[in-house]
């Protein structure tokens, strides 16, 4: 396009349909490095007139704020329909006149139409019970050798081969129904690619899989598992929860060697360390749900812990009787566990405490000491008597 004086070009574009759409109008300069962009709403019938001469004269500024330089004397333009992007109702025209020697040409440019159409997903992926999940359509443009959104143009012809797995609406909404595999697709009118003023429209009809993926989750609240061999420390509980029911469980813990399982194939497990985590947390959780072809996963973090010392809580006096000597102290301990030094929460009673007594000196040679073995309370607290 020549832009001086008396010479200049003039492009239009109309809008050819029964609703208003955004016009857009790209203008290519400076061997296509630079670019001046306006947009306009057409009505139907509507049509759009830009002189480029003007433009540069008037230092009219674009939707960007930049002008088009004077030293702009050729390049390229590109009109794009952004209300209705598969099948455009814009038409166009350019007109370049010579006021010096009274000459004008028509030019006419070429239909940036779509080779090809592919879903958005392929497969898509829902879960069982799940939220419904969009799915569109891309098409790709030959002249910008990228992928445009037409889904608008594909409203309205979707279908699932099996809608007892998944159905599909009017705008390509994809529901899950039950576990399974399936196909689901749609067809649509896009602009092909030709010269103008043949642009034909293509139907195509892209399709792509469509999953029901059962779900699970763990819903145990125990992170941890205890390492010890005697059989007053207690295994503890996780479980899992897997839909549809009638699936199968696989629980594993990572890294090997940390954490077992009783019964790794069942939805509740009861856990036993092995050897102690070096780190809280350092141990992945992962349950594996298979419900026919289709599975899926739960992870959660968690701790070996190993018991390793008693801390005073507590300590009561309890005074003699009348006339007698010596001392009664009731101590109470609470029990931690490495890593991390972490307090044994309540609700873990039972657990042995044996007792060992060594004394360094005394002034009763012969006094005979006295042990036992004792055992944590619902608030996972030791309680010791010391007398005299």
């Amino acid at each position: 396009m020549s832009a001086i004086a008396y010479h200049s070009s003039i492009i239009t574009a109309g809008n050819g349909g029964t609703q208003p759409t955004q016009a857009a109008l790209t203008i290519f300069y400076n061997q296509g490095t630079q670019k001046y962009e306006l947009v306009q709403t057409l009505q139907p019938d509507e049509q759009m007139w830009i002189d480029i001469g003007k433009l540069i004269r008037e230092h009219v500024a674009d939707k960007n704020g930049n002008t088009l330089p004077p030293t702009a004397t050729s390049g390229s333009f590109e009109i794009r329909d952004l209300t209705h992007t598969g099948l455009g109702t814009l038409f166009e025209g350019k007109i370049t006149y010579d006021k010096t020697y009274g000459h004008a040409a028509y030019g006419c440019g070429v239909c940036c139409g779509y080779n090809a159409a592919i879903l958005w997903y392929d497969p898509i992926n829902l879960g069982f019970q799940g939220s419904p999940v969009a799915d569109g359509v891309w098409g790709y443009n030959v002249c910008s050798q990228g992928y445009d959104d037409v889904t608008s143009s594909f409203y309205g012809d979707w279908s699932s081969q099996a809608t007892s797995i998944v159905t599909v609406d009017y705008y390509g909404t994809h529901t899950p129904q039950h576990e399974g595999s399936t196909t689901t697709n749609t067809c649509g009118d896009i602009e092909s690619t030709a010269h103008y003023p043949l642009c034909p429209a293509l139907r195509r009809c892209p399709q792509g899989g469509a999953n029901v993926k059962p779900s699970v989750a763990i819903t145990g609240a125990s992170s941890f598992a205890f390492v010890g061999s005697d059989p007053t420390i207690p295994k503890v509980l996780q479980q899992a929860v897997g839909k549809p029911d009638g699936g199968n469980y696989s629980w594993t813990a990572s890294p090997t060697g940390r954490i077992s399982f009783d019964n790794p194939s069942s939805d509740v497990v009861n856990m036993s360390g092995i050897n102690p985590s070096t780190s809280v947390g350092d141990t992945t959780l992962t349950v594996n749900y298979s419900v026919g072809t289709q599975s899926a996963t739960a992870t959660s973090t968690a701790t070996s812990r190993i018991f390793v010392y008693l801390a005073l809580n507590t300590q009561i006096s309890v005074p003699p009787p009348s006339g007698k000597y010596g001392y009664d102290y009731r101590l109470t301990y609470d029990t931690y566990t490495c890593p991390g030094g972490q307090i044994l929460q309540p609700g873990f009673s039972g657990i042995s405490v044996p007792e060992s007594i060594s004394v360094s000196s005394t002034n009763m040679p012969g006094a005979t000491t006295h042990t036992g073995t004792g055992a944590t309370d619902p608030n996972s607290e030791f309680t010791d008597r010391l007398a005299h």
